[in-house]
């Protein structure tokens, strides 16, 4: 039986979100490095802003690890950022994908319905 891993992290302040699998050809470790790769190419979409690491103030809790309270973001940016992943995340599992693929969004400073904010899909690749 085959294993995959889905990784899934939020950026400081739940600005962006990224996800990425490896399917059954590739590491994880490889799909992250191969996102990482794409920082200043106008190409690829993501904004700076997701590279950016918080400066040292900023860093509450270190190393991965679950949402703590003192993770400066609002609980709804969140949930719409991880309600988005889990839909993603579906698609992905079903498709039955064997490369590695990535998912990255954040909300893009625009408001939709009633002042809601946006949430904007930056990359989605099919295969790594």
């Amino acid at each position: 039986m085959q294993k995959e891993l889905a990784v899934v992290y939020i950026t400081q302040e739940a600005r962006h979100l990224c996800l990425y699998g490896n399917g059954t050809g590739m590491s994880s470790a490889s799909v992250h490095e191969t996102i990482m790769q794409m920082r200043g190419k106008p190409e690829c979409g993501i904004p700076a802003s997701f590279f950016e690491a918080p400066c040292a103030d900023e860093q509450f809790v270190e190393g991965p690890g679950c949402w703590h309270p003192t993770f400066p973001a609002r609980l709804h940016d969140i949930l719409i950022l991880i309600g988005m992943a889990v839909d993603r995340l579906n698609a992905k599992m079903q498709s039955g994908s064997q490369n590695g693929w990535a998912v990255v969004m954040g909300f893009d400073g625009e408001r939709g319905f009633g002042g809601a904010p946006c949430v904007r899909c930056f990359l989605e690749t099919a295969d790594l």
